[in-house]
């Protein structure tokens, strides 16, 4: 299995959305499908919400990256991703990032039924992988053409009364294998979208680019101590700034699938190999593995990887074998604490970035 992220890179606005008399307020959804041909497995979920800008006029240009959740594969995987950026800049700035999240669950909520009975009719066919794509963009695209009506149902406006609305959206879909092949090489699309209100003037024009970025090797910077890094010192979870060289060792990850469940994550250490964040009393510590038939080692050094608590645009950790509780930090040290727990929310989110350390060149 490998772990990706799909990154929007930059977005280029030839023309705004609203008018010229007021700026758009633009949001960016992904919506994720991976479909397994030969297993018949399914998943669809929402993949993350950016706010990629708040004062947007033509001929802006938005830089990146901005990117999904991580994704996990396996190489026979199919992966569909939507895209979707809309304008709110006619809501309040209190309620957009809300508004934006229920666009994006609605998405969810029609692409996975779609994606369900795709792979049982194409299962079987050398060209399933396609046409399961083509299904869910075809079901992505009846959806996107009724968003004055999801807007109305949500209270969110898109008529007469502002320029809320489409202003672009896109599905990508990558056969077996083809999200490593796309690894690092961007491409980019240009887009007309809709102009629902002719009071807001000529249709919206952008130009998006995009990529696929391998995010094996990661570091963890916290969402409320923006200086601090997870890292390792002297085999325990900590918290602290990155500076040196062994700072930059020690915050640095290999993201892989879980010793206990693959479908969730393990964090291994590239400093000290065959060594993993894993938690003992509570405590986060690295530690090295016993063997692969350690059942406890291997249930706690596995975390289920969901959006964040405190913000659903960055990343938390929930234990596989105390669900209740997520590693967090309290005083800069690691632990897992239940969401009882005094401000867990800040404290248990992470923004996943780039490694620190970069992984090795593949073999010649």
């Amino acid at each position: 299995m490998a772990t990706y992220v799909f990154s929007v890179d930059r977005v280029e606005i030839h023309n705004q959305k609203a008018d010229t008399n007021h700026s758009d307020s633009d949001w960016l959804s992904f919506i994720v499908t991976v479909a397994n041909p030969i297993t018949k497995n399914v998943e669809t979920f929402p993949a993350g919400t950016h706010h990629i800008g708040s004062i947007i006029h033509t001929g802006d240009t938005l830089t990146g990256p901005f990117t999904s959740n991580p994704i996990t594969v396996e190489d026979s995987d199919v992966v569909t991703v939507n895209y979707l950026i809309t304008n709110l800049g006619s809501s309040k700035d209190e309620d957009q990032f809300a508004e934006a999240v229920k666009v994006t669950d609605k998405a969810v909520g029609v692409v996975g039924p779609i994606a369900g009975a795709a792979i049982g009719l194409f299962v079987g066919d050398p060209a399933a992988g396609l046409k399961i794509g083509q299904e869910i963009a075809k079901g992505f695209d009846t959806l996107i053409n009724t968003l004055s009506d999801i807007f109305d149902f949500f209270n969110i406006h898109v008529g007469a009364a502002n320029c809320n609305g489409e202003v672009l959206h896109d599905t990508l879909t990558f056969q077996p294998n083809e999200l490593k092949q796309a690894v690092n090489r961007p491409a980019s699309r240009e887009y007309t979208g809709p102009q629902e209100n002719s009071r807001c003037g000529m249709p919206p024009h952008s130009k998006v680019t995009f990529s696929i970025k391998d995010m094996a090797r990661v570091s963890f910077r916290s969402i409320n101590f923006s200086g601090r890094f997870v890292r390792h010192i002297n085999f325990l979870g900590e918290l602290t700034p990155v500076i040196n060289e062994l700072d930059k060792n020690d915050g640095t990850f290999d993201m892989v699938p879980g010793l206990a469940d693959s479908r969730f994550v393990s964090l291994r250490s590239v400093n000290f190999p065959n060594h993993f964040l894993r938690h003992q009393d509570f405590r986060l510590k690295l530690q090295e593995r016993p063997s692969p038939e350690d059942r406890l080692f291997n249930q706690d050094a596995t975390f289920i990887l969901q959006p964040g608590l405190a913000d659903a645009m960055a990343s938390s950790f929930k234990s596989l074998n105390f669900p209740d509780r997520f590693i967090r930090h309290r005083d800069f040290h690691l632990f897992i604490e239940p969401l009882s727990s005094p401000n867990i929310a800040l404290d248990a989110t992470f923004k996943i970035e780039p490694g620190f350390i970069p992984p090795p060149p593949p073999p010649k």
